[in-house]
């Protein structure tokens, strides 16, 4: 069976999945309202196109399983969908992803597993991560959001794995605002407000015309990393901090910590040049 669409209506409170199709291929599911079902409120295939649908609720079945709200395998195309209160996370898929709200889940808001293509999402008030990825492929994220999640903003766990950010935010996260333990690379992103860490990543990360307020050190990254053209004001720590190798030029870093510094070189062979440093 394969290019099933499933449209126009509201599947509540069953006894298992609202919508049970994870071995099913290149289906679509457009304009539904699924909620309070006891596990996954939608699970599809490969290839399937999820539209205009709302999983409220789903995954409280009284077992320590893991639910969530919307859940896919690989190539999936998932717009203007939300995902609320789900028991274990909110989106949790790979493909391209656009104009999502995942929100007050109990697990990560957004979950990817390969490449995947993340523009105008937000992720706000998860128990987990705003945006998580396991793999180690390259997610991107374009103009996205991760706002008062209890762990990180946006977040890649595998150390091979990376993620490009583009015009993104992550603020009043608990942990870091953006971390990666491999590569980062962000361009014209924030970072604010954050428990850690605005920026942290492993070597060779490049960031470019960010801005980290109010954190704990404002950007931190490892060996043969580049900094550019950012700001760093007023974090608790450190604004700049780096490792070997590493290039830090045309930045403003103003009225980090007292126990910090504005750019904390902390191995060999740096350069240094441009910057514009002040403690008040």
């Amino acid at each position: 069976v394969e290019n099933v669409c499933i449209k126009n209506g509201a599947i509540t409170g069953w006894g298992y999945e609202g919508i049970r199709a994870e071995f099913v291929p290149y289906g679509k599911a457009e304009n539904l309202i699924v909620r309070n079902c006891d596990r996954n409120g939608i699970s599809v295939g490969d290839g399937w196109h999820i539209h205009h649908c709302t999983s409220i609720g789903n995954g409280f079945d009284g077992t320590s399983s893991v639910f969530v709200g919307i859940r896919s395998r690989e190539n999936t195309t998932i717009t203007h969908s939300t995902a609320i209160n789900n028991k274990s996370g909110g989106v949790w898929g790979s493909g391209n992803l656009s104009h999502c709200v995942s929100s007050d889940n109990g697990g990560h808001g957004f979950l990817f597993g390969s490449e995947s293509e993340v523009s105008h999402c937000l992720s706000k008030n998860n128990v987990g991560d705003g945006f998580q990825q396991i793999n180690s492929s390259l997610v991107n994220y374009h103009k996205c959001t991760a706002h008062g999640n209890q762990n990180n903003g946006f977040q890649a766990t595998n150390t091979h794995g990376r993620f490009k950010a583009t015009d993104c935010i992550a603020e009043s996260n608990d942990q870091h605002g953006f971390k990666s333990l491999n590569i980062l690379t962000a361009n014209n992103c924030s970072a604010i407000g954050n428990g850690a860490d605005g920026f942290v990543g492993g070597e060779s990360c490049q960031l470019t015309g960010c801005t980290a307020y109010a954190n704990d050190n404002g950007i931190n990254l490892g060996t043969g990393s580049a900094v550019r053209d950012c700001v760093a004001n007023e974090n608790s720590q450190s604004g700049i901090v780096v490792s070997d190798t590493c290039l830090v030029e045309g930045n403003l870093c103003h009225s980090n910590g007292s126990g910090g510094s504005g750019i904390h070189i902390t191995g060999r062979e740096c350069t240094i040049r441009n910057n514009m440093v002040a403690n008040s």
